[in-house]
């Protein structure tokens, strides 16, 4: 069945894996709503597929970019609500 389900992130860490089903596309991120989330993740998946691991990068703005071998593609900037800046990449494991 095809749905949107939201994944949110709980850290800003450099990289971090969350589990989406495959074919998963990316339709919104923004500030997270809870307080132990930091961002919010939408993505539309097919929620019968396989489950893969999801590398998610979060690079601040002038901070160190995802290297190239781990094949990141971007998915969005969220503008926090504290001003800081942050853009999200994902690359499939």
């Amino acid at each position: 069945m095809k749905s949107i389900l939201r994944y949110p992130v709980l850290d800003l860490t450099y990289r971090q894996t969350l589990h989406i089903p495959t074919g998963f596309r990316i339709r919104h991120l923004a500030p997270g709503r809870a307080s132990d989330v930091v961002i919010d993740i939408w993505a539309e998946v097919e929620s019968d597929n396989p489950v893969v691991p999801v590398d998610v990068w979060i690079i601040g703005t002038g901070h160190q970019f995802p290297p190239d071998e781990a094949g990141p593609i971007y998915i969005g900037t969220v503008v926090m609500p504290d001003g800081f800046v942050w853009h999200l990449f994902v690359s499939v494991q």
